[in-house]
């Protein structure tokens, strides 16, 4: 049962700490590739566009500081500009991304009262703004327009984490109020069959002095780190001592029993018990113990990390500012139980075996001195 638990954990609490890196690294990231430094003017997004891989390019572009007034308090937030539509298709198997992007193009729904529509995290919001709230004006340095809130979200993925942010089309936003911006960030969705390194080599040709951010590989690096790298060797140790202390308790439950088992094996095979139905005896012997404890195990392996994660905060491991939750990998988790049934049939097979029939007579004998 403990080497169960054991295994069982340290596969949830690897799958955790390896998922929250890669998680990470996507919201870091927020799409299949993050170009950042030069300038990604109209112009030059279309030559990345046009890269044979590349399913749509989004600028995203910094206004600077604005005002949201009208409902509740009037707080300070920075203002950020995407090509909705194009950010849609880069953002579709994002985790996080927020699900009505279209809306901010236009293409989602109709405006209220020619209102701009923005997307707001929870610091941009006031008191009592959600989805559909109106009634509120964006200030920014060029002038001020009238928003409608579509929807409030905890994250915007590829944008700074943490803080009050607005995001607005920016062609609609430049129509508004005249802001003009020169985005130096660009996000990038690939089709499912691009060759992601030969896109990112494009794209460095394309643009020398930029920085082309591959989430995977943002992800890989992490994970390859002393700290990381050392947690994930020292989970698979965990799950391998686990197993070998499985097979030690299994073999000397048996070994126990051995010499009564012998016995009693000897006698029944006189009367005509053939070798796998003495095996199957064996089974019995340590199978209802497998079974519960292969339960109980795996009961401990799903609370014991909740208790953990709820008490130790491993943001140092993944990079980011969410506690991730637990995370249960069906693979390792059915590899730890297969693991656990082979070391159970191979220890029974192993007791089996050390009651040959040709040891019938001796342990014949050995029952009638007694």
């Amino acid at each position: 049962m403990l080497a169960v638990a054991v295994a069982a954990t340290s596969a949830v609490l690897y799958s955790t700490v390896s998922g929250g890196v890669v998680r990470e690294a996507w919201r870091a990231t927020g799409a299949d590739l993050r170009v950042s430094g030069p300038v990604v003017d109209a112009p030059v997004a279309e030559q990345v566009a046009a890269i044979d891989g590349v399913a749509a390019v989004s600028p995203v572009g910094d206004v600077g500081d604005g005002v949201l007034q009208g409902a509740g308090s009037s707080p300070r937030a920075e203002v950020w500009t995407v090509d909705a539509a194009e950010l849609a298709v880069a953002q579709q198997d994002v985790e996080g991304a927020p699900e009505v992007l279209t809306d901010l193009a236009g293409e989602g729904g109709a405006d209220a009262d020619g209102a701009l529509p923005v997307i707001l995290t929870p610091g941009a919001a006031g008191p009592g703004v959600g989805p559909g709230t109106t009634g509120i004006t964006l200030t920014t340095q060029a002038g001020n327009v009238p928003v409608q809130v579509v929807d409030v979200v905890d994250e915007l993925p590829g944008l700074p984490a943490g803080r009050s942010l607005v995001l607005a089309d920016g062609d609609r936003l430049a129509e508004a109020t005249g802001d003009v911006t020169y985005a130096r960030l660009a996000l990038v969705g690939l089709t499912d069959d691009a060759d992601r390194a030969a896109v990112t080599g494009e794209i460095s040709r394309l643009l020398p002095s930029s920085v082309v951010e591959d989430p995977d590989q943002e992800a890989d690096a992490v994970l390859a780190a002393p700290v990381s790298g050392g947690l994930a060797v020292a989970f698979v140790l965990a799950v391998l001592l686990a197993g070998l202390l499985c097979a030690g308790a299994v073999v000397m439950t048996l070994m126990l029993a051995a010499p009564a088992r012998a016995r009693l094996l000897a006698v029944l095979q006189t009367l005509g018990l053939s070798p796998r139905q003495g095996r199957g005896l064996v089974g019995w012997e340590i199978g209802p113990w497998a079974v519960v404890a292969l339960v109980i195990g795996a009961v401990l392996g799903v609370v014991v990390p909740e208790v953990v994660l709820a008490a130790v905060d491993v943001t140092a491991l993944t990079g980011g500012p969410t506690q991730p939750d637990a995370q249960y990998d069906p693979a390792l988790l059915g590899a730890a139980a297969v693991g656990f049934v082979v070391v159970v049939l191979a220890s029974v097979g192993v007791a089996a075996a050390l009651s040959r029939r040709g040891e019938v007579a001796a342990q014949l004998r050995m029952g009638s001195n007694d």
